[in-house]
């Protein structure tokens, strides 16, 4: 089950653009969080090697990526009989991984510590009558001399058994005139079945005017089919043999599969990873010390810009450098506050996912837990109400989380008077400032208490000068346009609020989208006190 803030970070959409080619590597599709630095480090250090790959060696990714597609899953490494279906595997698997091996360049081999020393192995399983097939098995003669006998006994019996059944029907067609050739039985009439011998023909009714007539062997001939029988027995046997030595020999290099398995998951995931950087245009974001400033330059919420490209609407990337761990968004409810807040939780839990991110630059710390609160409509607990599921989410996140943990609160506790909820955040707020937490708070509530350790800060919002400039007082576009247009001259952007300033966005808003101009009155006199 994905977590809250996977949800609102809008993730699916973008994450199903990750797309890694063997089956060993889907279940890395989880969605697995780093939180040790150096590890991430070392984890970002490969995808770029596997990019710079890519761009130069472009010509050979089709191929390189049909064969990693191509690996199949191990089911057994380490066995004393395997079935002539699971040989069949490790050759598969031996080919294409070898394949791979060859297209590397040996700075990938390095950075990604690939290796392939089992070409004894592979040419043993490829003794078989199928070299050309890499993808076939089958035991071949050439596996013993005892295989080789029994199979050329049985050859030559096979065709002794041939000459032999041929022989018998050409005498009984001499005899009665009936022609077996290339046929195991006839049809004939009852009346001509009366000539037949016993000793030559077997007699079956077909209907009520006809017999089905087959020819009896003779004892001859029985004894040459007995005879292939206990050769096929010897063959058995010496198949068991060989598959008794294949076995031994697979499992003595079974630490080498392992091996194997763990580098294609490697090179698998960050070749998905690559390419994504080169389709959405990611870049390496800046892992920094613990307590450090979070900066971001032209960071996308992707799945929102997808979004506004849709419907023909300019969207704007996210600019800011915030100086403190404990930050607060004012702003209307259309002012963009909460794509700030999925912003940032988008980029982080990219970052912490092991993935370049779609910014011109992003200046983040590691966390041990990523949490959001907020509305949370799929979940509920024993009929609890939007406050109290709220609350509950919080609670739960500070019993699970560590001093490191990322806030992300949006809109917290308006569903309940404002006097209280302004409370209630300003105890949160106070606790943070006393902890090594990160958060971020978007609300509207704005008689919050100030603190050296707390950054206020306040959207833009409508540009109203320049709306009424372009538009005039001409209004006469429908609610949805009006909507669009508003949209267009909203600037999502954060800056300091020093309390100067009172927010009126709201306000200019529901004038702009055709409230009675006496409630706007009367609503801006209220606001002047």
């Amino acid at each position: 089950m994905r977590s809250q803030f996977w949800i609102f970070a809008e993730m699916d959409s973008f994450y199903d653009e990750f797309q890694p080619l063997s089956a060993y590597s889907m279940s890395l599709r989880d969605g697995f969080v780093f939180t040790d630095r150096a590890e991430l480090e070392g984890h970002f250090d490969k995808t770029a090697v596997m990019l710079s790959f890519i761009e130069s060696n472009e010509d050979l990714m089709k191929d390189l990526r049909n064969h990693i597609g191509r690996i199949p899953v191990l089911s057994t490494i380490d066995s004393r009989a395997f079935e002539i279906s699971e040989l069949y595997i490790v050759k598969k698997f031996l080919f294409n991984y070898s394949k791979v091996f060859g297209f590397l360049n040996d700075e990938v081999i390095k950075a990604f510590d690939v290796s392939f020393s089992s070409t004894e192995l592979h040419e043993l399983l490829r003794k078989d009558k199928s070299q050309h097939d890499n993808e076939t098995f089958y035991i071949s003669a050439n596996y013993s001399d005892e295989l080789t006998k029994v199979r050329k006994k049985i050859q030559d019996l096979d065709l002794e058994i041939k000459t032999s059944a041929q022989d018998r029907k050409d005498v009984l067609f001499t005899k009665n005139g009936l022609n077996f050739e290339h046929k195991d039985f006839l049809v004939i009439g009852k009346s001509d079945s009366k000539a037949l011998d016993s000793n030559d023909y077997f007699l079956e009714p077909y209907d009520a005017q006809h017999f089905i007539v087959k020819v009896v062997n003779t004892d001859e001939h029985l004894g040459l089919l007995s005879t292939r029988e206990e050769l096929i027995q010897q063959e058995k046997i010496a198949e068991r043999d060989v598959i008794k030595m294949l076995s031994e020999t697979i499992s003595k290099e079974s630490v080498k599969l392992t091996q194997y398995i763990a580098t294609i998951k490697d090179l698998d995931v960050h070749l998905a990873k690559a390419a994504m950087c080169l389709k959405f245009n990611l870049k390496r974001p800046r892992l920094n010390e613990y307590s450090s400033p979070i900066a971001i330059k032209n960071g996308r919420l992707v799945p929102l810009e997808a979004k506004c490209k849709k419907m023909k609407v300019d969207y704007t990337p996210l600019t800011t450098n915030v100086s403190n761990r404990i930050n607060v968004i004012h702003g209307s409810n259309m002012g963009g506050k909460t794509v700030i807040l999925k912003s940032v939780a988008f980029l982080q839990l990219l970052t912490q996912m092991g993935f370049y991110i779609p910014a011109d630059d992003y200046n983040t710390v590691i966390f041990d837990h990523l949490f959001y609160i907020g509305d949370d409509n799929d979940a509920s607990v024993d009929g609890l109400s939007s406050f109290g599921m709220e609350m509950y989410n919080f609670i739960e996140s500070t019993k699970e989380g560590t001093e490191r943990s990322l806030y992300l609160l949006d809109e917290f506790a308006r569903t309940t008077n404002t006097k209280e909820a302004e409370a209630l955040i300003s105890g949160i707020l106070n606790s943070f400032v006393n902890s090594e937490r990160y958060a971020f708070f978007s609300t509207h509530y704005m008689n919050l208490p100030a603190s050296n350790n707390v950054s206020f800060y306040r959207m833009k919002g409508l540009n109203k000068t320049s709306f009424e400039e372009y538009y005039g007082n001409r209004m006469k576009h429908d609610f949805k346009d009006r909507i669009k247009m508003i949209n267009d001259f909203m600037e999502y952007e954060m800056v300091e609020d020093d309390g100067s300033e009172v927010a009126q966005d709201a306000i200019s808003v529901a004038e702009l989208l055709g409230m009675d101009n006496e409630i706007i009155s009367k609503a801006k006199e209220h606001l002047k006190g």
